[in-house]
């Protein structure tokens, strides 16, 4: 993609698919498209950001999924991780997960 793709790319996910601010993981690092294994594919997309704990104060992972309208899936895959290297597997196997 060129470099003017991937900005409208972006800003259609910032504000389509991840509106609003999370709170518990405010830094967003990453988005992730994902090819869901249906009968139908379809696209979710996950957000990789990061935040201090409430009760520890270290540093939490947090990946939200949404479908390609922005809609929570259905069970709702989205859970917080103390690694990043957990966050990222955890995303990685999703399209394995039906997500």
């Amino acid at each position: 993609m060129k470099d003017t793709e991937n900005v409208k790319w972006l800003s259609r996910i910032e504000s389509n698919i991840f509106p609003g601010h999370n709170l518990m993981t405010p830094d967003i690092h990453a988005y992730y498209r994902i090819t869901r294994k249906t009968y139908v594919p379809q696209l979710a997309y996950a957000e990789l950001s990061s935040g201090r704990s409430f009760f520890s104060g270290k540093t939490i992972w947090g990946v939200t999924v949404r479908n390609h309208k922005g809609e929570r899936l259905d069970p709702d895959p989205s859970t917080i991780f103390e690694s990043r290297k957990k966050a990222e597997e955890f995303i990685l196997q999703l399209p394995d997960v039906n997500c």
